[in-house]
C-alpha cells in the first residue's frame, strides 16, 4: 500500500488525536475514582460523628417496627444475615427475594398499606446476581415514577469501584459493603430512613 507524505501525515495525526482521547478518557475516569474515594472517606468520617453525637444526645433509638424492606439477595446465608441485623434493629415487616426478577415482581404486587405512599420504605439489593444484577433492579425501580421514591441501599462484597460508580449515576440512596458491619449498616439506615 502506497500513501503519499500528506497521507501517512494526516494518519499520523489522526493516532495522535485517538490516543489523546483516550488518554483524557482514562484521566476522567480515574478523576472519578479519586473523587468517590474522597467522597466515601469524608462521609464515612462524617457518619461517624453524626452516630457518636446521636449516642450523646440519647435519639439512636430509631423506631422501625412500621418499615416494609425488600431484602433481594440469591445467597440464601447472606440474606439471614442481613434480616437478622434487620430484625435486630426492630425491622418487623421483611420481605425477601432470591434474584432480581423476583425482586420486581414482588415490588409491583405487593399491595401499598393504608397512610403510605410506596409498597417499600426501603430496598436493599446484593449487586451481583444472576440474570438481573442489583443495579438493574434499580435502574428498573428508578425508570418507573411511582417506585423511583423508595430508598436503594445496594450490598455488595465487589471492590471495583466502577459499579459503585454506576450505581450512584443510576440513583441508589447509598452501598453497604460485605461482611456488613453492624454499626455502619444502622447509621445508613438511619441517615435514610429518617
Amino acid at each position: 500500500m502506497d500513501l503519499s507524505e500528506k497521507e501517512i501525515a494526516t494518519l499520523h495525526t489522526s493516532i495522535k488525536i485517538r490516543q489523546k482521547q483516550i488518554r483524557d478518557l482514562h484521566a476522567t475516569e480515574s478523576e472519578k475514582k479519586k473523587t468517590l474515594c474522597a467522597c466515601e472517606a469524608s462521609l464515612a468520617i462524617l457518619e461517624k460523628i453524626e452516630y457518636k453525637l446521636l449516642q450523646e444526645s440519647g435519639n439512636e433509638s430509631v423506631d422501625y417496627s412500621d418499615c416494609s424492606v425488600l431484602l433481594v439477595d440469591d445467597v440464601a446465608s447472606a440474606r439471614e444475615y442481613a434480616k437478622l441485623l434487620l430484625q435486630r434493629l426492630g425491622f418487623c415487616q421483611i420481605d425477601e427475594a432470591d434474584d432480581g426478577h423476583t425482586a420486581i415482581v414482588k415490588i409491583k404486587e405487593k399491595n401499598i398499606q393504608f397512610g403510605k405512599t410506596l409498597p417499600y420504605d426501603l430496598v436493599l439489593c446484593d449487586l451481583n446476581m444472576p440474570t438481573i444484577s442489583g443495579i438493574d433492579v434499580l435502574k428498573l425501580i428508578k425508570k418507573e415514577t411511582k417506585y423511583s421514591r423508595i430508598p436503594f441501599i445496594i450490598i455488595t462484597g465487589d471492590k471495583d469501584k466502577k459499579n459503585l460508580i454506576e450505581a450512584i449515576e443510576a440513583g441508589v440512596s447509598d452501598y453497604i459493603t460485605k461482611p456488613i458491619n453492624e454499626v455502619d449498616f444502622m447509621m445508613k439506615l438511619n441517615k435514610i430512613l429518617r
